[in-house]
């Protein structure tokens, strides 16, 4: 049922009826998957993106993993004050660095992807 939640019941529908399988441009587009790699590169891929998540804070980790699943099946207002309270959990001294870091304009600059 997640997949039918993340690409919508008409789309969940057509592919269960028809038995079509996504192609994965079509599967990146729906927000299925995030990346389209050569075939051959995943692992390097996988190995990139682990190395960035690394230099996150952990708190910071746990808290982004933990809550998002949930915070998106709460109310509104529930879903802000949950909010509120994973980011006072997580003022950690990585993460106030961080943060001290983006607003001196000395953190690592964000690029588009190309």
């Amino acid at each position: 049922m997640r997949v039918a939640r993340l690409i919508g019941f008409a789309r969940m529908q057509d592919l269960m009826l028809t038995g079509r399988v996504l192609k994965p441009e079509e599967a990146e587009r729906y927000g299925l998957v995030h990346y389209i790699v050569p075939k051959g590169q995943s692992m390097a891929k996988a190995k990139e993106l682990a190395a960035k998540i690394c230099r996150n804070a952990p708190l910071s980790n746990f808290a982004i993993t933990n809550s998002l699943p949930r915070i998106q099946d709460m109310s509104y207002d529930d879903g802000l004050y949950f909010e509120r309270m994973v980011a006072e959990y997580t003022r950690s001294p990585e993460s106030i660095e961080r943060l001290n870091a983006f607003l001196d304009k000395t953190a690592p600059r964000v690029r588009m992807p190309e």
